[in-house]
Parts: C-alpha cells; structure tokens; sequence
C-alpha cells in the first residue's frame, strides 16, 4: 500500500461483528471466570471479589453495547416478557433506597459482599439486557 492510500474502514456488518463478538467474549470471561476468582487483598475469599469482578465486566459490557449503538445509531435493547416484571422491581428497590434508614447498606449491599444493594440489581439488569440484545440464538448452545 503507498503512503497515499489510506487504510480501508471497517464495514458496518464488520463493525457490528466487532461489537457483539467483544461482548460475547465478555460473557463466556465473566461465566467462567467468576467462580475461580479471589484475590490476596482481603479475608473474604468469596462474595465481595467476585463481586467486584461482576461490576468490572458490567462496566466493561456497558462500554462495549453503548460503542455499538454509538457506531451503529441506533438503539438495541431487545423487548422481553419479563421487561414489566423487571421494571416494578427496579422502581421498588429505588423507592427502597431512597427511604431506606441505612442508605449505605441499601446501595451497596451487606458491607462484607457488596450484594444485594440497587449497584448489584442495576448491574444484573443491565447484563440482562446487553445478554439479550446482543447475544444471537446460534451463540446459546456455547453457555451450556
């Protein structure tokens, strides 16, 4: 290639591609690796590591499915049957919180887990719909 031509851009279908099979990877890395990870940091060997491990990989989808709908234009969240369910759910656990008399607890969770606070329920939301919309039936079989 002469200095004159410029590389040839990624196609859309490319691009695409790029996005969900980095989220895919991102999947397959948080099923099989959570079980396995602990640190030497801490005393706690379960919970509170995985975790942390959990919101790192939420954050890195998160990052992932937005550069996808940012380079696509467009916005992919796949309709569900338990989209209603979820919701109410979601709105009471923000109601919870906001007039829990522990808001600590209420956002993080039990101090030693960090679990089962509105952090960890909005994390599992959102695994749930970047699961659903960017994760093709024919990939389903690779997860069991």
């Amino acid at each position: 290639m002469s200095r004159s031509e410029s590389p040839t851009p990624l196609s859309a279908t490319s691009q695409n591609s790029f996005w969900q099979h980095a989220i895919l990877f991102c999947f397959h890395f948080l099923l099989l690796a959570t079980p396995l990870f602990f640190t030497w940091f801490n005393d706690e060997l379960f919970e509170f590591n995985k975790m942390m491990l959990t919101y790192a990989v939420t954050i890195i989808v998160g990052t992932l499915w937005a550069g996808r709908m940012l380079a696509e234009r467009k916005i992919f969240v796949r309709r569900t049957i338990f989209d209603l369910p979820i919701i109410l759910f979601f709105i009471s656990q923000i109601v919870s919180t906001l007039f829990s008399i522990d808001t600590h607890t209420s956002l993080l969770g039990y101090y030693s887990r960090s679990n089962g606070g509105l952090l960890s329920f909005t994390s599992y939301i959102l695994l749930f719909y970047a699961f659903v919309s960017n994760v093709q039936k024919r990939d389903l079989p690779n997860y069991f």
